[in-house]
């Protein structure tokens, strides 16, 4: 959540926002139907598939900083 807040206030606000609704529905919602409903795991699969979901995100969101791409949108003339 940090490098997410980090991002930004650098001005890569997009970024964020995109990568996490193609998370969520993309990783999230089908982790938690597999666990939670087909194999009976019920609110422990989706809390797997919350973490599972947070964790991809986090690094995605590393790697976005990392590579530095968002400077692009920082230092850019609007």
């Amino acid at each position: 959540m940090v490098i997410i807040n980090s991002l930004r206030a650098a001005g890569d606000a997009k970024f964020p926002v995109y990568m996490a609704m193609i998370s969520m529905w993309g990783i999230g919602l089908p982790i938690a139907y597999l666990l939670g409903i087909q194999l009976e795991m019920g609110l422990i699969g989706v809390w797997i598939s919350f973490n599972v979901d947070e964790w991809v995100r986090g690094i995605f969101m590393y790697r976005r900083w990392r590579s530095r791409v968002w400077t692009e949108y920082r230092f850019s003339s609007t």
